[in-house]
């Protein structure tokens, strides 16, 4: 598979992600902008995309909830929406309810995103978590497990790093991501950058996340942003006429 990482024992694995959150939770926003190509646009699609009104009292799940962000941009759009926000790491919640201190209706879990319920929802949201599940068997199921707890007519989109199709457009793709980080990152931040990338990281290629949704289940399937290594993608929950 194009951009194969190191293999990991995934315990193990898990255990230096968690680390490496709790560690990096007070400076994660200012790091991902520094390393991640138009963030900010990829959220505001991720939530814009949502199928609702926006006096709709809708509930979400906001997985890998990170310090926020997404959640923020939810309140903003829906503001009666509530809001689960899940993450395994408790620096990171710590951060997120700081952040959306002045918002009411959220929730907060720590919780392995894999062990979640989402019975009852009609939203989940996945901002830049799901490379880290490390098979597609895990992948399928999991996918799976959102679609059966979806209310109908509900939606599940995702942000996530992404693989290419072919060996030659992952180098494509990584350069060009060696050469956003440039413009802000010294040389050994992204050498850095990079081996946590290989080490904990576990990502798809895009046409086969695509896939992966059609056979658990979505409908209206489609990619609603795409920037080299990274988009914005999913599906909703139709009764199969």
């Amino acid at each position: 598979m194009p951009g194969e990482p190191a293999v990991h024992n995934d315990n193990e694995r898990f255990r230096i992600i968690k680390e490496h959150f709790n560690k990096e939770s007070q400076k994660f926003d200012s790091n991902i902008t520094n390393r991640v190509p138009f963030y900010g646009l990829f959220i505001e699609a991720l939530v814009n995309v949502l199928p609702f009104k926006h006096d709709a009292t809708i509930k979400v799940v906001d997985l890998g909830c990170g310090t926020g962000t997404v959640a923020c941009q939810v309140k903003e759009k829906f503001p009666n929406a509530e809001i689960a926000c899940v993450d395994f790491s408790p620096e990171m919640l710590q951060s997120a309810k700081k952040k959306l201190g002045a918002y009411n209706g959220i929730s907060y879990y720590e919780s392995d995103m894999l062990q979640f319920d989402f019975t009852g929802y009609h939203a989940v949201l996945s901002s830049l978590c799901l490379h880290h599940v490390g098979s597609e068997k895990e992948k399928k199921e999991f996918f799976k497990k959102i679609h059966k707890g979806l209310l109908e007519g509900g939606a599940f989109y995702i942000y996530d790093v992404i693989l290419a199709s072919s060996q030659a457009l992952q180098d494509v793709y990584l350069e060009a991501w060696k050469s956003y980080m440039a413009k802000h990152l010294s040389p050994q931040e992204i050498e850095d950058t990079i081996r946590k990338y290989h080490e904990e990281d576990r990502p798809f290629a895009l046409m086969q996340e695509l896939a992966r949704l059609k056979e658990t289940g979505f409908q209206e399937v489609d990619v609603i942003c795409k920037f080299y290594n990274g988009a914005v993608y999913g599906g909703v929950k139709r009764n199969k006429e």
